[in-house]
Formats: structure tokens, C-alpha cells, sequence
């Protein structure tokens, strides 16, 4: 359903992801700043599962991005939460992996299609609570 802002541009359909907000649906232009919610507020015991679910996903892919480093001979920095170079990597094994081929392994936007779908699912469960408590 696409929609037309007042100043012309097309609406967006975004996902807010804030600790407020987590998978709240709201529409926004790009040009003019127009948004408003689809969506209602979240109940409050939505709103914990899917930041409890956010932590899960960002801790999981930080240890397959760790993982994945430390295979292509690259050693996190504690300090600064950056990759560096590891003295015992060679630069044959660098050279070896492609940065599309890194890129691959990586299964972010199924993640987040994931946290989306779950984020209504557990809206339309609060509705039908909501709805059946009336």
C-alpha cells in the first residue's frame, strides 16, 4: 500500500528498533521528515521479549563475526572491540579469503526479517489479549 507524503515523496514503511520502540512499524519521508506509527504501542511484555531477543542477536552475531575473524587470521582487541591483525596470521591466509566471501557467511538481514516477524507475532497475541480482556 503505498502511500504519497504531503510534499509529494513517497512514504517509507520503517521498523523502529529504540528500547522504547523495539518493532514498533511506523511510516516517514525521507524529504520532509512526515512520520507517523502504524502501529499502536507495544505492550509491555512484547516490548521486553524483543529487546531480550535483540541482545541474543547482537551477542550471537558478534561472536560469529569474532569467529569469523579469528579463521581468516585475525584476533579481536579487547579494548577497543576492533579486529586487528594477530602476529600468527599469514598473509597467504588473508589473501585466500575475499571480502565477498566474509560478506556471505553473514546473516544479518535474515536475522532481522526474523526479530520482524516475531516482533508481530507477539503484537497480534498482545492485541487478541487486549481484545478478549474488554
Amino acid at each position: 500500500m503505498a502511500e504519497r507524503c504531503l510534499c509529494g515523496n513517497w512514504l517509507v514503511a520503517k521498523t523502529a528498533w529504540t528500547s522504547s520502540n523495539a518493532g514498533r512499524r511506523f511510516m516517514a519521508c525521507d524529504r520532509c521528515r512526515y512520520f507517523r506509527w502504524v502501529d499502536g504501542p507495544l505492550c509491555e511484555r512484547a516490548r521486553l521479549i524483543i529487546l531480550g531477543l535483540l541482545r541474543r542477536i547482537n551477542n550471537l552475531e558478534r561472536q560469529q563475526q569474532e569467529m569469523e575473524c579469528r579463521r581468516v587470521g585475525l584476533c579481536p582487541d579487547e579494548g577497543e572491540r576492533s579486529m586487528v591483525c594477530s602476529k600468527s596470521a599469514s598473509k597467504s591466509t588473508e589473501e585466500n579469503k575475499s571480502s565477498e566471501e566474509i560478506k556471505s557467511s553473514s546473516n544479518i538481514p535474515l536475522t532481522l526479517l526474523i526479530v520482524t516477524w516475531i516482533a508481530i507475532f507477539v503484537y497480534i497475541i498482545c492485541k487478541t489479549g487486549d481484545v478478549e480482556e474488554m
